[in-house]
């Protein structure tokens, strides 16, 4: 399977809200982005954080041939693979590369 990444365009009101987030104190930051507050990783709020920079730093600019592979495994489910290993991957059973790079399930 294959998820294609686009690049992320953010209008001026949702960069005002991700300068604002990150503008806030952990305590109450956490309040504002997660459901369960005393349930959260202790990497949470730095991960974020993070993601809401990344967002801001990147806004229209992002790659957009950066999509990530996955294969199935009955033994453990999903599971992400490199770029690279694709082909082979389309070879192990059901699959193929589409022109655009990415590996499409053939199985019904």
């Amino acid at each position: 399977m294959c998820i294609q990444c686009y690049p992320v365009r953010l209008d001026e009101r949702s960069q005002w809200n991700f300068m604002y987030l990150l503008s806030l104190e952990d305590e109450e930051l956490i309040q504002y982005i997660s459901t369960s507050p005393e349930h959260e990783a202790e990497h949470f709020l730095s991960d974020m954080r993070a993601a809401f920079q990344w967002l801001l730093l990147n806004n229209g600019n992002a790659p957009t041939n950066a999509h990530l592979h996955f294969i199935w495994e009955e033994a453990g489910g999903w599971r992400q693979t490199q770029p690279d290993r694709r082909q082979q991957l389309s070879t192990a059973g059901p699959m193929t590369v589409k022109g655009n790079g990415c590996v499409e399930d053939l199985a019904p």
